[in-house]
């Protein structure tokens, strides 16, 4: 008797589960009226454990991607806005307008006001 690449499969993925959630799998038994097989009696289930086949990505992990996503997210937008301000400043510039007045209603800096154009 032999287990399928199904029932490793799964069991791999059990094992997996049972990592993130604090349960030690320590067995997957298969029970005919015939005969019966132990996965921790042949090695499979160490052989599992030490796999990366179905290795689930830690809580921490995913919370550290989702915040790195959330960041280029807000620095895209802060870019976004800095890049408006600086053309709505350059407009102000070719129109004439003096630097103060620039800085007061864009926020851009006068040594940067002074560059453009």
């Amino acid at each position: 008797m032999h287990p399928s690449t199904a029932d490793r499969a799964l069991t791999d993925r059990i094992i997996k589960v049972g990592e993130i959630i604090n349960i030690d799998v320590i067995d997957h038994l298969i029970i005919t009226e015939k005969s019966h097989l132990s996965f921790a009696d042949l090695g499979i289930i160490a052989e599992l454990k030490a796999s990366d086949t179905w290795r689930l990505i830690e809580k921490e992990e995913l919370e550290m991607r989702r915040m790195k996503e959330e960041g280029a997210i807000k620095n895209a937008r802060k870019e976004e806005k800095k890049n408006a301000k600086m053309e709505v400043a350059r407009k102000m510039k070719e129109k004439g307008m003096a630097d103060e007045v620039i800085k007061e209603l864009t926020g851009v800096s006068i040594s940067v006001i002074k560059k453009l154009c």
